[in-house]
């Protein structure tokens, strides 16, 4: 009876979708970080480009800034899984100036499994927390289509349905 209670605990759990915390993330040397971001950026070697990655995050760890440099170098060196979790920890942090950038190389990408549950788990943070309306609607509209592949169409409708300033449809003509 005990290991059945666990077993649907554990079901339950899976199958519900919890956000992933977004917060600010604060640069040690914002100046200094973004001056290795520009250096990342003007890099003409392989070396220098992980240099300039090296000293954006030594300046700023855990920046949405340090994330899409480190995302570029993983998608420069062919590493995906890198590229999905850096976009995912730029997007986490809500001083991101480039997050719709940032959402649509997100939806861009291919996911494992794992990756869609982190992925759909952090556009649910997005369409509840985040304080961009148009970052809320885009990511509300990136979840729907997850969902929509997924087959879950009520879902799918519900986060279309909230998108605001959407128009009615209306036929013109015979």
């Amino acid at each position: 009876m005990r290991l059945l209670a666990v077993v649907s605990v554990a079901l339950v759990a899976g199958c519900a979708t919890v956000p992933l915390p977004l917060s600010k993330v604060a640069a040690v040397d914002e100046a200094k970080q973004r001056q290795a971001a520009e250096a990342f950026y003007r890099a003409e070697t392989p070396q220098q480009l992980r240099e300039a990655a090296a000293q954006t995050e030594a300046a700023g760890p855990g920046t949405a800034l340090s994330h899409e440099v480190a995302a570029r170098l993983a998608q420069l060196e062919g590493r995906d899984a890198d590229v999905v979790a850096h976009l995912i920890g730029a997007l986490s942090d809500l001083d991101d100036d480039a997050a719709l950038l940032h959402l649509h190389q997100l939806a861009l990408m291919e996911f494992t499994w794992a990756e869609r549950a982190k992925v759909e788990s952090l556009y649910t943070a997005l369409v509840e927390k985040h304080p961009d309306a148009f970052v809320r609607a885009a990511a509300s509209s990136h979840l729907a289509m997850m969902k929509s592949s997924a087959g879950d169409f009520q879902a799918r409708d519900a986060l279309i349905n909230g998108i605001p300033g959407q128009l009615t449809l209306a036929w013109a003509g015979t």
